[in-house]
């Protein structure tokens, strides 16, 4: 088990990067599951936003979600899961979420 990894803290916090992906979600259980079985010690984002604009919680806030993207040096990731457009759902979801982080992280208003 790698229980005792410590994921890297990002330095400074200035926005929050929505990546579009079609995931086919279905529990964070099962979600979870299949990243480890891919050999993945990370989420790669911290919330994921459903079809239904549910928010779902991924690793902690304060560290980097994803080597994958540049950007998640200085931003909080939101994964939304959607096979073509974000719906109006997910859209209030993701004003919520960017809200919340403005706040935490004292971002203003553009960033």
């Amino acid at each position: 088990m790698l229980r005792n990894i410590k994921l890297k803290e990002r330095e400074e916090t200035n926005g929050v990067l929505v990546v579009p992906m079609d995931i086919k979600f279905i529990n964070m259980h099962k979600l979870r599951k299949s990243l480890m079985t891919e050999g993945k010690i990370t989420l790669g984002f911290h919330y994921l936003v459903d079809f239904e604009g549910n928010i779902h919680a991924g690793q902690l806030i304060d560290t980097i979600a994803s080597p994958l993207y540049d950007e998640t040096e200085t931003k909080v990731v939101v994964m939304v899961d959607t096979k073509d457009t974000i719906n109006n759902c997910q859209t209030k979801a993701i004003s919520l979420i960017k809200g919340q982080i403005k706040n935490k992280y004292n971002i203003k208003e553009g960033d």
